[in-house]
């Protein structure tokens, strides 16, 4: 009969799907769960990665978001209230809080823990363990797995990396990557290592010393490595900026940092391989921080070094003639704004050129003050936000506003300007020697100098013996 049929059916599906979990929800408990369903599955992910710890994580309403949650992480208990004195006041229960009368959901739990967790040489991969779970005896369905991911990285902090086949990690992992993940799970690889008590030390090492001051170092465990991993790149990007990480002004040692900062999207290479070699092969863990943060430190310098470049361009660019025995930025504004800008009518020069004359007669009490505003004025960026690009950007910004701005001092001159004249015209001429210089090196700007002096030297005769057939 058909019920006799239906009962051996039954009991052959026992049999061959012995350990599958029970999660009462035919929405999202099947193999191919439809756009409004994946949607919704989409925002329970949401709420396991950013508002884990909340009530119902965050979700609020009605809605079939509000229905996954409910079966597949509230009704099996997998989502629990937390202790009174937890930091958070929600969380997801470990494998061995599971009763064993729900052995089926706490082996499928207990898997998820080992794959996510456990250390291995080489790498996890998540097909194999996607076709594990859907495989017979487990049989889960794969509708239910993008959830029990999201939950199982919340719930198990490793001291591992996800990353794509083509090897960039995935630091942050947002709804749209797990479901990537699962859906196409031979393009994603999970690599999980041991971390012994010296690289713990070390990784706690660099949540100190690259933390921003004040931040508390409390992170155990698992969570090291994803920590500081967060701390380098919050330095990195934040305080640091990319001109520090690509500038051709960093040199030696601290070179290899840089280096090493080009490549943040590995957590494991960067930290436990690059930084954790600086130090020497032999050095002790001390050691290694200690030279760590000295060329921290250095890196950190390069706004100062950028500072420097550009005082030392702007007093040779507005140099006077005089011999000096050292440079000094706020004397050559003062020179520069008595001979030179305070001669010319603001009206008569473009935006750019006027803005930077501005900047130029202004009264400064520091060097300091000096040339973080004309730098700014010249750019419009902070020495912070520097690059090797904008330095040169500044170079060539400057020159031509200062070309500008003394060319109109040279139409409006006066009688008695003679002097400041040829000073100018000598310092124009000594600038053009300098660029030449750097575009084609010492040996040919000194022949070209030298064809320059003969040709002036023989129109100088030809002048002479002219003016004396004229006399006779």
């Amino acid at each position: 009969s058909q019920s006799e049929l239906l009962e051996k059916l039954s009991s052959i599906m026992d049999l061959t799907f012995g350990e599958t979990p029970y999660i009462n929800n035919e929405m999202i408990n099947r193999f191919t769960p439809n756009a409004s369903q994946v949607s919704a599955r989409k925002k329970v992910s949401l709420g396991i990665l950013e508002r884990y710890g909340h009530e119902r994580l965050g979700i609020k309403g009605e809605n079939a978001d509000k229905a996954i949650f409910r079966s597949v992480l509230l009704e099996t208990g997998l989502y629990i209230p937390s202790e009174p004195d937890s930091e958070l006041r929600w969380r997801f229960v470990l494998p061995s809080e599971i009763s064993d009368s729900n052995q089926r959901l706490k082996n499928v739990w207990m898997k998820f823990e080992s794959f996510l967790t456990q250390p291995k040489k080489g790498k996890k991969e998540f097909k194999e363990f996607f076709r594990h779970l859907e495989s017979p005896p487990i049989g889960l369905r794969t509708g239910i797995i993008p959830i029990l991911l999201a939950a199982g990285l919340k719930a198990f902090p490793n001291v591992g990396s996800i990353a794509r086949r083509n090897g960039d990690s995935i630091n942050d992992l947002t709804p749209s990557e797990i479901e990537d993940i699962c859906r196409k799970p031979e393009d994603f690889f999970l690599t999980v290592i041991e971390i012994d008590e010296q690289k713990q030390e070390f990784l706690k090492g660099i949540i100190s010393l690259f933390s921003r001051e004040g931040e508390e170092n409390t992170i155990e465990g698992a969570g090291l490595l994803k920590t500081a991993h967060e701390a380098v790149v919050d330095w990195s990007v934040v305080e640091l900026g990319k001109g520090a990480r690509e500038s051709r002004l960093i040199k030696g040692e601290t070179r290899k940092l840089q280096r090493a900062l080009r490549r943040l999207n590995d957590p494991q290479k960067l930290l436990l391989e690059d930084l954790f070699k600086l130090g020497g092969t032999e050095a002790t863990v001390q050691k290694r921080l200690l030279k760590l943060e000295t060329l921290k430190k250095e890196m950190e310098e390069l706004p100062k070094t950028y500072q420097n470049l550009a005082t030392r361009h702007i007093i040779l660019a507005l140099d006077d003639g005089v011999p000096k025995t050292e440079l000094n930025l706020l004397e050559t504004l003062k020179s520069w704004q008595g001979e030179v800008g305070g001669q010319i009518k603001e009206k008569n020069l473009s935006a750019e050129a006027n803005l930077l004359l501005k900047s130029l007669n202004s009264a400064y009490l520091t060097e300091s003050s000096a040339i973080e505003r004309i730098g700014l004025v010249v750019t419009n960026q902070i020495f912070k936000h520097w690059s090797d690009e904008i330095l040169q950007l500044f170079r060539l910004k400057f020159n031509d506003n200062i070309s500008t701005i003394e060319a109109e001092v040279l139409i409006n001159s006066q009688g008695n300007q003679e002097t400041l004249k040829s000073r100018m015209l000598r310092n124009r001429l000594l600038k053009l020697a300098g660029a030449l210089k750097d575009e084609v090196g010492e040996a040919d700007t000194l022949s070209y100098l030298l064809e320059l002096q003969q040709s002036l030297t023989e129109e100088g005769t030809l002048s002479n013996a002219n003016s004396q057939r004229r006399d006779r």
